[in-house]
């Protein structure tokens, strides 16, 4: 398995092949070692910018696993090197009528 300089290692993915390349160009890009958190905030926003909102990121135990909220085909999950942690980044359905405050 890469390193997280090799990038990171698809596990399991349902996304269309063109999306699957560019997460995981953003993935790559963005991912902050040390700081993992410093990750979530750049790798969102360009996910928004390019497919639209409702995208979110999770630890998950099963690397087959789709969140049951997810939209079809928006799931990829992967992990880096020896890291046992796995991650799932998936995009949620958005509400047809959102509640408004």
């Amino acid at each position: 398995m890469p390193t997280p300089k090799d990038g990171a290692h698809v596990l399991y993915s349902s996304l269309p092949d063109e999306w699957d390349q560019k997460v995981m160009s953003y993935v790559n890009e963005n991912w902050n070692e040390k700081n993992r958190l410093d990750s979530l905030y750049p790798i969102m926003l360009k996910l928004e910018q390019a497919f639209g909102p409702g995208w979110r990121l999770d630890n998950v135990i099963d690397y087959k696993v789709e969140d049951p909220e997810a939209v079809p085909q928006s799931t990829i999950n992967f992990c880096f090197g020896k890291d046992p942690t796995i991650y799932s980044i998936w995009r949620q359905r958005v509400p047809d009528n959102p509640i408004s405050l």
